[in-house]
Protein backbone atom coordinates (compact mmCIF):
# COMPACT_ATOMS: atom_id res chain seq x y z
CA UNK A 1 0.00 0.00 0.00
CA UNK A 2 3.14 2.44 0.37
CA UNK A 3 4.05 1.54 -2.53
CA UNK A 4 1.04 2.24 -4.14
CA UNK A 5 0.55 5.88 -2.69
CA UNK A 6 4.09 6.79 -3.62
CA UNK A 7 2.88 6.10 -7.30
CA UNK A 8 -0.35 7.63 -7.61
CA UNK A 9 1.75 10.77 -5.75
CA UNK A 10 4.30 9.92 -8.63
CA UNK A 11 1.58 10.20 -11.46
CA UNK A 12 0.25 12.87 -10.07
CA UNK A 13 3.01 15.18 -10.37
CA UNK A 14 2.87 14.66 -14.11
CA UNK A 15 -0.71 13.65 -15.01
CA UNK A 16 -2.52 16.19 -12.64
CA UNK A 17 0.73 18.15 -10.42
CA UNK A 18 -2.31 20.78 -8.98
CA UNK A 19 -3.71 18.25 -7.17
CA UNK A 20 -0.91 18.37 -4.66
CA UNK A 21 -1.57 22.06 -3.94
CA UNK A 22 -4.84 21.32 -2.31
CA UNK A 23 -4.50 21.12 1.24
CA UNK A 24 -7.33 18.62 1.58
CA UNK A 25 -5.62 16.29 -0.73
CA UNK A 26 -2.59 16.53 1.50
CA UNK A 27 -4.09 15.75 4.18
CA UNK A 28 -5.07 12.72 3.17
CA UNK A 29 -1.78 11.62 1.42
CA UNK A 30 -0.58 12.15 5.30
CA UNK A 31 -3.57 10.58 7.00
CA UNK A 32 -3.02 7.67 4.93
CA UNK A 33 0.76 7.66 4.77
CA UNK A 34 0.14 7.34 8.78
CA UNK A 35 -2.31 4.69 8.74
CA UNK A 36 -0.43 2.79 6.19
CA UNK A 37 2.41 2.62 9.22
CA UNK A 38 -0.07 1.88 12.00
CA UNK A 39 -1.16 -0.60 9.81
CA UNK A 40 2.45 -2.25 9.31
CA UNK A 41 2.78 -2.27 13.05
CA UNK A 42 -0.41 -3.93 14.34
CA UNK A 43 0.56 -6.81 11.34
CA UNK A 44 3.88 -6.35 12.98
CA UNK A 45 2.43 -6.94 16.56
CA UNK A 46 -0.43 -10.40 14.87
CA UNK A 47 3.20 -11.48 13.60
CA UNK A 48 5.33 -11.24 16.92
CA UNK A 49 2.42 -13.06 18.91
CA UNK A 50 2.56 -16.11 16.15
CA UNK A 51 5.91 -16.84 16.29
CA UNK A 52 5.76 -16.36 19.98
CA UNK A 53 2.81 -18.98 19.79
CA UNK A 54 0.49 -16.84 21.42
CA UNK A 55 -3.00 -15.91 20.21
CA UNK A 56 -3.25 -13.07 17.82
CA UNK A 57 -6.20 -12.05 18.45
CA UNK A 58 -7.70 -9.44 18.03
CA UNK A 59 -5.22 -7.90 15.74
CA UNK A 60 -5.96 -10.15 12.65
CA UNK A 61 -9.18 -9.18 12.71
CA UNK A 62 -8.56 -5.56 13.33
CA UNK A 63 -6.12 -5.92 10.13
CA UNK A 64 -8.53 -7.32 7.76
CA UNK A 65 -11.04 -4.40 8.90
CA UNK A 66 -7.85 -1.91 8.48
CA UNK A 67 -6.53 -3.64 5.47
CA UNK A 68 -10.26 -3.24 3.80
CA UNK A 69 -10.57 0.53 5.22
CA UNK A 70 -6.90 1.24 3.04
CA UNK A 71 -7.45 -0.35 0.28
CA UNK A 72 -10.57 1.56 -0.53
CA UNK A 73 -8.88 4.98 0.90
CA UNK A 74 -6.17 4.73 -1.36
CA UNK A 75 -8.43 3.69 -3.82
CA UNK A 76 -10.43 7.04 -3.92
CA UNK A 77 -7.48 9.00 -3.40
CA UNK A 78 -5.73 7.69 -6.66
CA UNK A 79 -9.01 9.01 -8.58
CA UNK A 80 -9.11 12.28 -6.99
CA UNK A 81 -5.49 12.66 -6.85
CA UNK A 82 -5.00 11.87 -10.75
CA UNK A 83 -8.15 13.80 -12.13
CA UNK A 84 -10.13 13.15 -15.05
CA UNK A 85 -7.39 10.78 -16.55
CA UNK A 86 -7.35 8.56 -13.71
CA UNK A 87 -10.89 7.18 -14.23
CA UNK A 88 -10.31 5.96 -18.13
CA UNK A 89 -9.59 2.66 -18.20
CA UNK A 90 -7.26 -0.02 -20.00
CA UNK A 91 -6.87 1.02 -23.43
CA UNK A 92 -7.56 4.27 -23.30
CA UNK A 93 -4.79 6.61 -24.81
CA UNK A 94 -5.14 8.74 -21.87
CA UNK A 95 -5.32 6.47 -19.47
CA UNK A 96 -2.50 6.90 -16.11
CA UNK A 97 -0.47 3.92 -15.80
CA UNK A 98 -2.66 2.07 -18.62
CA UNK A 99 -5.86 2.56 -16.48
CA UNK A 100 -4.38 0.65 -12.93
CA UNK A 101 -6.35 2.96 -10.96
CA UNK A 102 -9.47 2.37 -12.26
CA UNK A 103 -9.32 -1.21 -12.27
CA UNK A 104 -7.96 -0.62 -8.15
CA UNK A 105 -10.98 1.83 -7.53
CA UNK A 106 -13.47 -1.03 -8.89
CA UNK A 107 -11.74 -3.75 -6.92
CA UNK A 108 -11.65 -2.54 -3.89
CA UNK A 109 -15.63 -2.30 -3.48
CA UNK A 110 -14.63 -6.11 -2.85
CA UNK A 111 -12.59 -5.55 -0.11
CA UNK A 112 -15.41 -4.90 2.61
CA UNK A 113 -16.74 -8.61 1.35
CA UNK A 114 -12.98 -10.78 0.93
CA UNK A 115 -11.81 -12.52 3.73
CA UNK A 116 -14.97 -11.62 6.10
CA UNK A 117 -17.15 -8.88 5.70
CA UNK A 118 -16.64 -5.60 7.41
CA UNK A 119 -19.85 -5.98 9.38
CA UNK A 120 -19.29 -9.73 10.12
CA UNK A 121 -15.69 -8.28 11.13
CA UNK A 122 -17.10 -5.42 13.48
CA UNK A 123 -19.23 -7.70 15.33
CA UNK A 124 -16.89 -10.73 16.51
CA UNK A 125 -14.15 -7.57 17.82
CA UNK A 126 -17.62 -6.34 19.77
CA UNK A 127 -18.26 -9.67 20.67
CA UNK A 128 -15.40 -10.98 21.33
CA UNK A 129 -12.87 -8.29 21.86
CA UNK A 130 -14.57 -5.16 23.22
CA UNK A 131 -16.65 -7.58 24.92
CA UNK A 132 -19.76 -5.05 23.80
CA UNK A 133 -23.59 -6.31 25.25
CA UNK A 134 -25.61 -7.63 22.87
CA UNK A 135 -29.00 -5.80 22.01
Amino acid sequence: MAADLQAMVSAARSVNPGALDDPAIRERIARAWTDIELTKLLNYRALTKILRGERNWPEVPLAKLQWSYLAQTLAELAVDLLGPAGVLARGGPDAVDGGSWTRLYSFQRYTTIGAGATEVQKNIIADRAIKLPRR
